[in-house]
């Protein structure tokens, strides 16, 4: 019984320490434990300036039609899908229109474009709307950023 309980003992010890971490690791070894993953990471672009929840894209003064591209990156780690129906959603005017879609599902570091346009409608006013994406990123499922312009006569 005896050898039994330092059996046991020696055991629960040995699983114990190394099972719960109590061995050094190696700086790689740390680094996949505790290292945070980015999943999917988007971030929505025109040129080199991003766009995000606070900021607006102006289209400035518009005579009959004026198309932008928009890029949208996934610097995270695993696909990023975007998962709305339609891609890309527009909430406001009526002026503003899809010209070309996204992917729908764009691969880690890589980038897949869109295309907005402005078409006047003659209106002689400023005229906003919100572009909304739909992705599976865990931090931003709906991206959303703010586009403006002014229809001239």
């Amino acid at each position: 019984m005896k050898n039994m309980t330092v059996t046991l003992i020696t055991l629960l010890l040995i699983v114990g320490i190394s099972g719960c971490g109590f061995l050094p690791l190696s700086e790689d070894e740390y680094d996949n434990k505790y290292s945070e993953e980015r999943a999917q990471n988007i971030a929505v672009r025109q040129d080199t300036t991003y766009y995000g929840e606070s900021d607006t894209y102006d289209f400035g003064n518009v005579s009959s039609s004026k198309d932008v591209t928009f890029t949208i990156e996934n610097s995270g780690d695993d696909v990023l899908h975007l998962t709305g129906t339609p891609t890309v959603s527009i909430n406001g005017s009526s002026v503003y229109s899809i010209q070309q879609w996204p992917l729908d599902a764009i691969d880690p570091g890589t980038t897949s474009d869109f295309i907005l346009r402005f078409q006047n409608d003659y209106s002689s006013a400023q005229r906003n709307a919100d572009i909304i994406i739909a992705s599976n990123d865990p931090d931003t499922e709906l991206y959303t950023f703010h586009v403006t312009g002014y229809a001239v006569c």
